[in-house]
């Protein structure tokens, strides 16, 4: 019947759309990173050609690409669950310090075997984030404290902290500003050593899908969309939202303390100064943002920034040499891109 398929038609294109329109924005950025390129002189086809062989064009391209957007896929899932019950969580670099920082602690103080001594360093590294995200949801549920605040703050305490542990009771060599490196036992394992790609990358990819099962096929998800949605209807259906707010800040610490003590055990092996100025935390707010908040749709926005921190290095080498900081402003210019069409997109939805 002519209706029946009128309305199939309209559901397809419904959920068709918000795909479109996340394609429709890397479309737009990655044209004007090309305007960029080609105003400051720049041969596109060989940046392109650089570009595709250093992200996704082969099998080394893939392997950076996937260690890249590793710890990305799970800063953006801390984002997405806290921004999808109301909390704006903007310290998921903090709470990704925090959580590094304590396996780091377990890791050079101890050695046990693999099957034990790994997990007890991702769990620590998860207990310590989420601590850190629980204080700010409890200063918003239980004082009012606007997270966006808190939590900005707090990163720049965690920031502090870790300077202060690397450069005195971790340290590992004096005058390095740097711990030692965490031993084999506790490392993730390796699965290309040439671009450091590690079994993390599967960790990221369960927790995405525990997250969306959680959010979207669990009472508890319902509950905590529904305070995102409208927190005076959720209250009035009986739902508590203060505790929700603060479980809601716990998880999102998790996710981002797991995504620091992977990126520590598979990649980085210790921890340093640099550490605090990687940016993880930040980026994941871009990655939600284009992924609509989805846990799922994470996992392509993460790959999309990690393809794009991949490629566009590649294109700092030989024969196109294009400065790393026309390299930064491109990546910052897709990431502000990412994160308005974000605000528009939930502006849009509330409207």
């Amino acid at each position: 019947m002519p209706w029946l398929q009128n309305a199939r038609a309209a559901r397809v294109a419904a959920r068709l759309m918000p795909l479109a329109r996340t394609l429709a924005v890397i479309g737009a950025s990655l044209g004007l990173a090309l305007i960029l390129l080609a105003a400051s002189g720049y041969d596109l086809a060989s940046c392109l050609r650089a570009f595709w062989v250093g992200s996704v064009g082969s099998a080394r391209g893939w392997g950076v690409t996937l260690t890249n957007a590793c710890p990305i896929i799970l800063t953006g899932l801390a984002v997405a669950v806290a921004f999808r019950c109301g909390a704006l969580n903007i310290g998921a670099e903090g709470q990704l310090l925090v959580g590094t920082l304590l396996t780091t602690w377990l890791g050079v103080s101890a050695e046990l075997p693999t099957s034990v001594f790994v997990p007890a360093m991702l769990l620590l590294g998860i207990l310590g984030g989420g601590a850190w995200a629980a204080v700010a949801g409890a200063l918003r549920a239980w004082r009012g404290v606007p997270e966006v605040i808190s939590t900005i703050m707090l990163n720049f305490v965690a920031i502090e902290i870790v300077k202060f542990a690397v450069t005195g009771p971790l340290e590992g060599v004096p005058g390095t500003s740097q711990t030692n490196e965490i031993t084999k036992s506790g490392q993730l394992w390796l699965l290309d050593p040439r671009t450091d790609l590690h079994a993390g990358i599967f960790l990221a990819l369960a927790a995405a899908i525990a997250i969306h099962v959680l959010m979207f096929r669990t009472t508890l998800g319902f509950g905590l969309r529904a305070v995102g949605s409208n927190p005076v209807a959720a209250t009035y259906a009986g739902i508590n939202v203060s505790r929700h707010l603060v479980g809601t800040m716990f998880l999102s610490g998790c996710l981002a303390g797991l995504a620091g003590s992977v990126e520590l055990l598979g990649r980085v092996k210790s921890l340093s100064q640099g550490f605090t100025t990687v940016g993880y935390g930040f980026t994941a707010i871009a990655v939600a943002m284009l992924a609509r908040l989805n846990p799922l749709g994470v996992i392509a926005s993460a790959l999309f920034f990690g393809a794009l921190a991949s490629g566009s290095r590649e294109m700092t080498f030989e024969p196109n040499y294009v400065p790393d900081k026309l390299v930064d402003v491109v990546r910052g210019l897709i990431v502000l891109l990412s994160i308005g069409y974000g605000i528009v997109e939930l502006r849009f939805r509330k409207s």
